[in-house]
């Protein structure tokens, strides 16, 4: 009786150490488009967690982030928060108009430096604060769009 007492404390134990090594998804706020100017264009001209991200009034949409490593993270967007001036700024086209062997990717045009409550709330190391202009990969499903980010430093 006492073995399987132990057997059962082990196995409890090391779910709970595996439960706390697991990262959880946080809420957060995006708008797409440049950065500066009026917040259109190929992009994403705010993210934050915590703080409101509108940017020269344009609403921002609830998303979900999550970190990947220590400098890399995954923004999950619903297929139903996004407009179709959204998906050009993401995808340069409509993504019905994508077809099979097209390369999609999101293009981020200029640089954004995330803040610190953001970095801090997505547990990324403090020395990555900036998404850098580049191509970013992009994944479309039937319901989603998570686009992956892998920060730099801003020096």
């Amino acid at each position: 009786m006492t073995r399987i007492i132990l057997a059962l404390l082990l196995l409890l134990l090391s779910f709970l150490a595996q439960a706390q090594t697991e990262i959880a998804p946080v809420e957060a706020e995006l708008s797409i488009g440049r950065h500066s100017g009026d917040c259109t264009g190929r992009g994403t001209c705010s993210f934050t967690i915590g703080s409101s991200s509108s940017r020269l009034g344009k609403p921002a949409m609830k998303t979900t982030a999550k970190k990947t490593t220590p400098s890399t993270f995954v923004i999950t967007i619903p297929i139903s928060k996004l407009s179709k001036e959204d998906e050009l700024n993401m995808a340069g086209k409509l993504f019905s108009e994508i077809k099979t062997n097209d390369e999609i990717v999101f293009i981020q045009e200029e640089p954004l430096i995330l803040d610190d409550q953001t970095i801090r709330s997505l547990g990324i190391d403090k020395r990555y604060t900036k998404i850098a202009p580049g191509a970013y990969p992009m994944n479309i499903t039937k319901d989603k769009v998570e686009i992956t980010f892998t920060l730099t430093t801003t020096e």
